[in-house]
C-alpha cells in the first residue's frame, strides 16, 4: 500500500489484548483488504482472510466491521 504509507512501509501487526475475554479467534487481513471492509465498500463474505480457530466469531468480527451502525 505504498500511497498511504509511503514506499518503504514495513509491514505491520496489530494486537489487541485484555483479560476481559477469551480468544476465540485469529483473524489476519491484508491492509489492501481491510481498509475497503472497514469503510463498508465490501462485502465481508468475499474479503481474503486467514483464520484460526471459531471461523463464526472471525466472520461477526468482520460483518461488525463492515457495519458502518459501529462508528
Amino acid at each position: 500500500m505504498p500511497w498511504a504509507l509511503g514506499s518503504g512501509a514495513e509491514p505491520v501487526r496489530a494486537e489487541h489484548r485484555g483479560s476481559w475475554a477469551a480468544v476465540r479467534a485469529e483473524l489476519v487481513l491484508g491492509p489492501v483488504d481491510f481498509c475497503p471492509l472497514m469503510g463498508g465498500r465490501v462485502d465481508p463474505a468475499g474479503v481474503p482472510r486467514g483464520v484460526r480457530g471459531s471461523v463464526s466469531a472471525a466472520d461477526q468480527v468482520l460483518a461488525r466491521a463492515a457495519s458502518p451502525a459501529w462508528l
